[in-house]
């Protein structure tokens, strides 16, 4: 994944953003200007040879809230919250995993298994474990 970067983006920061997060003369503000275009470049040609890859690099393109907690490259839990959210949304994409999503999905699929259980199958445990393994879950 090739994460959003403040000094590469076409978001409109707000006047308190401008100051936490964009500081012209930051190292990290010429070389991310002068090496993103060519990361995205890059993970174009990954993604053509099947990579899974993600850029992420316009996910605050159109937020208009604070996100960026600092100068370097860091987020709020704003920022954090929204570029989680797009991960889990690409990772549910991905034909290969059985299920992704939140705990209520874990929890569901923990009943449905639960209801098909006779007694002395799997004790609770071991099958939450089973669970768990089979639906990759995330919880912010």
């Amino acid at each position: 994944m090739l994460q959003p970067n403040q000094y590469h983006s076409k978001k409109t920061f707000s006047p308190r953003e401008q100051q936490i997060a964009l500081g012209p003369e930051h190292p990290y503000s010429r070389a991310v200007s002068r090496l993103y275009p060519r990361l995205v470049e890059r993970s174009r040609e990954l993604l053509e040879g099947g990579v899974a890859f993600l850029d992420a690099t316009g996910v605050f393109d159109e937020v208009r809230v604070d996100v960026y907690s600092d100068s370097c490259c860091h987020y709020n839990d704003v920022g954090n919250r929204i570029l989680v959210d797009l991960i889990v949304k690409e990772i549910g994409r991905d034909p290969n995993r059985e299920c992704v999503g939140d705990f209520e999905v874990a929890n569901s699929r923990y009943d449905e298994d639960r209801r098909d259980r006779s007694p002395g199958d799997q004790e609770p445990d071991e099958l939450q474990e089973k669970i768990m393994k089979r639906c990759h879950s995330y919880r912010l």
